[in-house]
This record gives C-alpha cells, structure tokens and sequence, in this order.
C-alpha cells in the first residue's frame, strides 16, 4: 500500500529567501539588455544634452560623449555629416582622450566643415579657430589659438600674471593632421595640407596640398595641384589602395 505524499509548509523565512532568489535570478537574465542599452546611450548620447552655443546638424554622427564648454557669447558650429569619434575601440590607433572642444572667451568660436572627422582630439579657442570640409583629424592632435600666457623669455618673471593675445587659426579643407600633432596660435593651412605625426606646427602660412613634418614642422614637400585627383573622381577605379565607404 502505497503512502501517502508528506507536504511541508514553508516558513516565511523559507519565502522571503526564495523570493531573493528568484528576484536575483531574473535579473541576471536582465543583465544583458541593460549593458547593451547604457552601452548604446554612451555611444549615441543625446545631442541635446550639450550647452548653449552649440551648433550642430542632425546628420551628424557622435561617438561616445564628447567634452563640450562654451561660454556666455561664444560659439561651436558643426556642419552636416560631421563625425566626432570619441570611441577607442575600433579606431586604429590610441585615444587617450575624447573629442573636446572648448570656446573659452566671448565672442570665440570653432567652426567645423562639412563632412569632417575628427578623432579623439582637442580644439581650445579664445578666438577663431575653423576646420574646412572633409578634414581628418587623428586622435591626440591639439589645436591651440593661445598659449594662455605670454611665452617671450624675456617675461620669464611675470609670465604666470600675463595672458597672450590669441591668434586664429585656419585649416583649409581636405586636410590630413596626424596622430598627436599640435597646431599653434596663427597657422593657416591651405588646401589638402598633410601634417606628419607628432609634428608641433608653428604660426605661419602653410601653401596647399603640403607635406608639412618635424618639430617645429617645416614644408618638406608641396604636390602641384594639377597632379590632385578632383573631388568627384570615381574612387572605385583607383588602382593604388582598397576603396571603402564611410
């Protein structure tokens, strides 16, 4: 004859640490959609979170949270199908610092052109600095419109107590600046400029589509103009390199 099943009956304790159980179980198996999503939110921040003064396009595209200062009455502007790539994984070199952008002083202001990338680098402004269409700018490159002090050796004892005048800088459109480049107050890149990595660009005029390098940089070779491919060439056909398509 068979016996009769034996129930037992939980104590509350029993439930409350089953309960915890439980509860700890499900959200473990919550565990992954909640890293996936605070993942895409630091990838693809919110534009509108960024201070006043701040233009930008909605086309385009920022990665990872950059840092953003714009003061009382001065000015960020970002034109269409802008990439700012605060991103280390997946870049193909180091990036030991967001995109930051800082227009520090009234009336400063950055302007980035149309369709330019720039990665992991640092622009600070006290007065003008602007980017052309379809620049690249490489992670650790720092562009610098004011020492922040005056930097003659003959102010070597009151230097802490003295600002510098700032001086704009332009980069034409089509410029390469390379990993950890400093750009200096006063420099005027034309054209397709490629400055070489590492290089500390002193004030001056620079002549379009140069090959500018060393420390101070200097020109170290200038392409005719005549021997650049035009805008539209269709790139598909290059023999030289591996077309892709950001």
């Amino acid at each position: 004859m068979l016996s009769k099943p034996k129930y037992y009956r939980m104590s509350t304790k029993n439930l409350l640490e089953m309960k915890k159980v439980l509860l700890k179980f499900f959200s473990i198996l919550s565990w992954p959609a909640k890293i996936a999503a605070k993942r895409q939110a630091h990838l693809e921040p919110s534009l509108p979170y960024f201070s006043p003064g701040f233009e930008y396009k909605s086309t385009c595209r920022i990665l990872c949270k950059p840092r953003v200062k714009v003061v009382s009455g001065a000015r960020i502007s970002v034109g269409d199908n802008v990439v700012l790539n605060s991103n280390p994984e997946g870049y193909h070199a180091g990036m030991s610092f967001p995109v930051t952008l800082t227009a520090d002083r009234q009336d400063a202001c950055i302007t980035i052109g149309e369709s330019s990338r720039l990665h992991g680098c640092c622009i600070h402004a006290w007065s003008t600095i602007s980017i052309g269409r379809k620049c690249l700018l490489a992670s650790g490159c720092q562009l610098l419109d004011a020492h922040g002090h005056i930097s003659g050796l003959e102010y070597a004892r009151i230097r802490s107590q003295v600002a510098d005048e700032p001086i704009p800088i332009i980069i034409g459109s089509f410029c390469w600046i390379g990993l950890g480049v400093i750009i200096m107050k006063g420099v005027q890149l034309g054209e397709g400029c490629v400055v070489a990595a590492n290089s500390v660009v002193m004030a001056g005029d620079y002549p379009p589509f140069s090959l500018i390098a060393g420390t101070p940089a200097k020109v170290v070779r200038v392409v005719e103009e005549e021997k650049v491919f035009p805008e539209d060439y269709p790139v598909d056909m290059l023999t030289e390199g591996k077309y892709y398509k950001y």
